[in-house]
């Protein structure tokens, strides 16, 4: 059924939309200026296992940084892991 106050709720929801992208963009934006590494980066955990950076999002935190294992043989692992403080990760 349509109602006189449809096109209303059409012009409210387009805008809610685009600020809510607006708002994820902006919220990536700060992740990766907070973030102390870059996609790119390589990291090496207390055990001298490297990674490299693959990701950096917003997220529950200022930043969420996620990476994959370098392998023996050089190249860089398919599965994703998230980066935890604890786990002594350094840039190399």
């Amino acid at each position: 059924m349509i109602s006189p106050y449809d096109t209303e709720i059409k012009q409210l929801e387009a805008e809610r939309d685009r600020i809510g992208a607006e708002l994820s963009e902006a919220k990536q934006r700060r992740a990766e200026f907070l973030c102390p590494y870059k996609v790119g980066d390589i990291l090496e955990d207390k055990k001298g296992k490297q990674a490299k950076v693959v990701e950096i999002k917003s997220g529950w935190s200022d930043y969420t940084v996620n990476l994959c294992h370098i392998l023996k043989s050089g190249k860089t692992g398919l599965v994703t892991h998230t980066l935890y403080d604890w786990d002594g990760w350094k840039p190399v």
